[in-house]
This record gives structure tokens, C-alpha cells and sequence, in this order.
């Protein structure tokens, strides 16, 4: 610096200020192209897995409403066996009266 307060420097120096310069701009550029590809490629994630939430949402629904059909199906079938059940012990039991009925009248 001069005396009245002016900066001096050489040729060499300015030069050197110049090129370094240009490397920062040259770096910024470049990070704020790799910035924004990031954006992009973060804004696609999130909408991948914002259809893979909705898509999980909906399996998860279809296998709640699949879940209570089959219930459903399962309570029908326990009635079912139920009543099979009832009518096999009433055919046994007619088949118990008949079978000794016969029996006593076989032995009289």
C-alpha cells in the first residue's frame, strides 16, 4: 500500500488474484450445479416414496378388507361344522335307540 492509502501491486500479483478468482467462480458453479442435481434427485426420491406409501397404504387395506372376509368365511364354516356336528351326534344317538330297541326285541 502507498502512502496515500492506494494498493500497489505487480502485474504477477494482480494475475495471480485474477485466476484465483476465476477458480472460486469456476467452483461455485460447480457446486451449485451438483447442488441442484441433488434437488432433483432428492424431489424424485421423495416422490418415489410417496407412491411406494401410497401403494403400501392400499395393500395394507385390501389385506385388512381380505383379512375380514376370510374371518368372515371361517365363522361360517365353524357354524357349519357346528351343525354337522349337532346332526352327526343326534344320527348317532337315534342310531344308539334303534340299535338297542332291535337288540331287546332280538333277545325277547
Amino acid at each position: 500500500m502507498t502512502e496515500s492509502g492506494q494498493i500497489q501491486a505487480t502485474k504477477a500479483d494482480i494475475r495471480e488474484v485474477v485466476a484465483d478468482n476465476a477458480a472460486l467462480v469456476a467452483e461455485v458453479a460447480a457446486v451449485r450445479e451438483s447442488l441442484a442435481s441433488e434437488r432433483q434427485s432428492t424431489a424424485q426420491l421423495i416422490t418415489e416414496l410417496n407412491r411406494y406409501t401410497a401403494a403400501s397404504e392400499e395393500e395394507r387395506r385390501l389385506l385388512r378388507e381380505q383379512n375380514g372376509i376370510l374371518m368372515k368365511m371361517n365363522d361360517t364354516l365353524q357354524k357349519q361344522v357346528r351343525a354337522e356336528k349337532q346332526k352327526g351326534i343326534g344320527k348317532l344317538l337315534l342310531g344308539l335307540v334303534v340299535g338297542g330297541a332291535i337288540s331287546m326285541v332280538a333277545t325277547q
